[in-house]
């Protein structure tokens, strides 16, 4: 008895030293606010309000990755979108349609639709789903709702070296660089990877041990 006792403590030291390693040096957990309703409808439908969520933080991101960065002009504050310009990338966005270095980037395939929070009116809409590719890198977007206002154009934008051009994966609920402009690259610190599980908790098992793209 006292041999597994002592097994035990020392396998919790030793977990608990890894999990503290690994949280100072490479990875951080994270819920997505939900008393932010421009940001919980701008980032669904990879993530959404309540989501616990794994960020990754050793490497540096890379364009097609759903980052985190200090928002520009107020670096107390952060912004969530994904990067789909970098350095002399020059971006158009129209109606949800992204064109990067007169390229536009494929819609593969649908996916499930989801429901989202109107962030002005609270009302609860459904939204089509379609899985977009930036390189190779796939992932979910939200598709423009028929009947509501489309986003504000974007012609024509230079990214300049050394900045993120974030564009939301909601295309009808954006809050990305069209509003607040390019983040500087070097406040991306973090890539969302994982969800760990939804505002449901660990027993929702439909919003819970996912990757994200």
């Amino acid at each position: 008895m006292r041999s597994l006792l002592r097994f035990l403590v020392w396998t919790l030291l030793i977990v608990g030293g890894f999990i503290g390693l690994a949280r100072a040096t490479a990875i951080r957990w994270w819920q997505v606010p939900t008393e932010d309703p421009w940001l919980g409808a701008s980032v669904t439908p990879s993530v959404g309000p309540g989501d616990w969520l794994l960020l990754w933080r050793l490497t540096r991101p890379a364009e097609g990755d759903l980052v985190i960065c200090a928002e520009p002009g107020a670096p107390e504050r952060i912004v969530v979108g994904r990067i789909l310009g970098s350095g002399n990338d020059e971006l158009e966005i129209v109606g949800g349609a992204v064109t990067v270095n007169r390229k536009g980037l494929r819609r593969e395939r649908g996916c499930d639709g989801f429901k989202v929070v109107h962030p002005k009116t609270a009302q609860v809409l459904e939204q089509s789903c379609s899985v977009e590719d930036m390189d190779g890198t796939l992932y979910q977007r939200g598709n423009a709702i028929e009947g509501l206002p489309a986003q504000p154009a974007l012609k024509s934008v230079r990214v300049q070296p050394g900045q993120f051009f974030l564009v939301s994966d909601n295309r009808q609920f954006s809050f990305d660089s069209r509003d607040f402009g390019p983040v500087d690259a070097s406040t991306c610190h973090e890539t969302i990877v994982f969800r760990l599980w939804g505002p449901g908790g660990y027993f929702d098992p439909n919003r819970r041990f996912e990757l994200v793209r």
